[in-house]
């Protein structure tokens, strides 16, 4: 998004005055109408109708020009606005700007995630006898006492002992996780995923929002396989009406994709009969695998997904993917 910069003595200017009211807005959509395509104060002239239509009959691009606002650019077909790169920035120091804020976006988002991964890193449970496997004790196992006998250190509820940081499972077995470290893993995961679906939706924006954003649909019950699937269901969609014609607007920002549970809006053009034609291989092998792994564990979104499918294409599509079942 781009700014328009107006004076803020351009109502009481000795060029706008004569002109009337309905000149002065038509000025400030032509400058809006520059700013927003980058023109660098260039009007073409077949836009000038979409700029007046509520303004009345009469001759705008003569009035501009006469009051000397617009200047008619007869090699392009179009008008000038009258000093436009005097108080707004052309287009190449937009681009630059633009550039330069892209470049620090990610170079910050770079940092955090960086920070992030190495903070989970340091934080990792780690069992104190071992460095090998935090789960696995490679000690001989050790009886557990229920009672205290002389010299021996008492033992607190669920085998715990009184100034160790370890947890002793029963019959001598390897130490339990804490609580704690089954959280981090869980966490961890969860960044794993969000990586995964962040790097899938094809509009990237606000990863701190959008990660809280994803995490508070996974508590509402969704799944990353299920929003994995829905993501390629509108990619195609808007592909098709794309290709027909129609108008199709851009993918709305991830966080508000998710807050708004978006994985389950309905498909809005028929999803082709076989995405992955059969000749294509290792494509087709590796859709095939993820379609199996949609349908154990996502069966409502394997269903949507094929809905709109030929009869034939899902029965073929089931045998394959049994067959690929009874092969494992």
């Amino acid at each position: 998004m781009t700014w328009a910069k107006i004076d803020d003595h351009m109502p009481e200017h000795p060029k706008i005055v004569p002109a009337g009211p309905l000149a002065l807005a038509l000025q400030v959509r032509a400058i809006c109408y520059c700013a927003r395509h980058l023109t660098d104060g260039f009007l073409p002239a077949l836009m000038v109708g979409s700029l007046t239509y509520d303004l009345g009959n009469r001759d705008w691009p003569k009035v501009m020009t006469d009051a000397e606002l617009w200047e008619y650019d007869e090699a392009r077909s179009g008008f000038i606005v009258h000093d436009y790169l005097d108080y707004n920035p052309s287009k190449a120091e937009v681009q630059q700007t633009r550039a330069a804020w892209t470049a620090r976006a990610k170079k910050g988002a770079a940092s955090r995630w960086g920070r992030r991964h190495e903070n989970a890193s340091k934080h990792t449970f780690k069992h104190p006898r071992s460095s090998v496997n935090p789960r696995v004790n490679h000690h001989a196992p050790v009886p557990v006492t229920t009672t205290t006998q002389p010299g021996s250190l008492p033992l607190g509820g669920n085998g715990h002992l009184h100034g160790s940081g370890e947890h002793s499972a029963p019959n001598g077995g390897a130490p339990l996780e804490s609580t704690s470290g089954r959280r981090k893993s869980a966490a961890l995961n969860t960044t794993a995923d969000f990586r995964t679906f962040y790097e899938a939706y094809p509009r990237h924006k606000a990863p701190d929002r959008t990660e809280r954003a994803f995490r508070a649909a996974l508590k509402r019950g969704a799944t990353l396989v299920q929003m994995l699937a829905a993501i390629d269901v509108q990619r195609r969609d808007r592909e098709a009406g794309t290709r027909a014609g129609e108008f199709v607007p851009q993918w709305p920002y991830p966080s508000t994709w998710l807050n708004g549970g978006s994985w389950l809006d309905e498909s809005r053009a028929p999803c082709p009969a076989e995405p992955v034609p059969k000749d294509q291989g290792a494509d087709r092998q590796e859709f095939l695998r993820t379609m199996q792994a949609m349908r154990t564990k996502e069966p409502k979104a394997f269903e949507h997904t094929v809905r709109d499918w030929t009869p034939e294409a899902r029965e073929d599509l089931k045998h394959e993917i049994d067959s690929i079942e009874g092969g494992t």
